[in-house]
């Protein structure tokens, strides 16, 4: 989210924008034939996180790790605690657009009441006409279509942020994770066939007969494939135990943009806020006034 700015001159200030509806009157194009015919095609979702260029870039860089197969069990872990923690985060900033979305949804249904009671009042005009733009209703209804435009801008830009960061290091460390543990089994099974080869010759020699050659062979075969399979598996380890570590123990660097996008659009909503309601004083003294100046009648 882009920080607070000061506007050009003669943009419409957040006031002037809701109290035309929420929008800029913008000029209508009219569509060829051929424009009207085509079939639209969704376009790719686009990314709102830079995580998976941030990761494959420090993956591509990583310098060579040997023999990190032990850590994969607990790093696993680690990466288990943080994925609850995102989840958990994705769920409470729901909770947040959701309860903002409902406590202004009260507040107006609120303010709605109160415009109902001033009719046939002398307090209609400056509490409840909808055609007076300086009314404490007009006031609010500016103030909840701005609203409405902040809760769709906290869920596209910062509830889609956190769940794009979780489903994407899910996706890359299960990846890397499965993988690791299908190398690891086919490690384990030449591990336990040259195992059993070699108790084999071992049972031949100690009874002084000779070892066939086939199964000579046989064992220099499935040795040269442990052998591959154990490189080909830490090999796998180490870049999975890497990118745990990147994820996990580097996760600020992901951490900070949704922070400062949190906060910036708390910043915007507070000073949007404070816009749109600065005319509510006045509304008020003006209410005051046709309160005094009708209470005797």
């Amino acid at each position: 989210m882009a920080e607070t700015k000061e506007a050009p001159a003669g943009t419409p200030t957040k006031k002037e924008t809701a109290k035309n509806g929420g929008k800029l009157a913008t000029p209508k194009k009219n569509k060829s034939n051929s424009q009207r015919s085509q079939t639209p095609v969704a376009p790719p979702k686009k990314r709102i996180t830079n995580i998976s260029d941030r990761l494959s870039k420090a993956i591509d860089g990583a310098k060579e790790q040997k023999n990190r197969s032990p850590d994969l069990v607990h790093l696993g872990k680690d990466f288990d605690d943080m994925r609850k923690q995102l989840r958990s985060l994705i769920l409470k900033t729901r909770k947040y657009n959701d309860a903002y979305i409902q406590a202004e949804k009260a507040r107006k249904e609120m303010i709605s009441e109160i415009g109902k009671l001033s009719e046939g009042t002398p307090l209609f005009q400056d509490v409840g006409k909808h055609q007076n733009n300086e009314s404490i209703v007009h006031i609010n209804e500016a103030a909840s279509k701005e609203a409405e435009n902040n809760a769709k801008e906290f869920r596209a830009k910062i509830v889609e942020y956190a769940a794009e960061w979780e489903e994407i290091v899910t996706g890359l460390v299960d990846q890397e994770m499965n993988n690791a543990r299908k190398l690891g089994k086919d490690k384990s099974h030449y591990d336990g066939k040259v195992e059993k080869l070699r108790q084999e010759i071992n049972k031949l020699e100690n009874s002084g007969r000779p070892t066939p050659d086939t199964k000579a062979e046989r064992l220099k075969r499935n040795e040269d494939k442990l052998k591959e399979a154990f490189i080909a598996y830490e090999e796998a380890a180490s870049k999975t135990c890497f990118l745990i570590e990147e994820v996990v123990k580097s996760g600020w660097k992901d951490l900070y943009p949704f922070v400062k996008s949190t906060m910036n659009w708390e910043i915007n909503r507070v000073q949007g806020e404070s816009e749109l309601f600065a005319d509510l004083p006045d509304a008020v003294d003006r209410m005051v006034i046709a309160y005094k100046a009708n209470k005797k009648k």
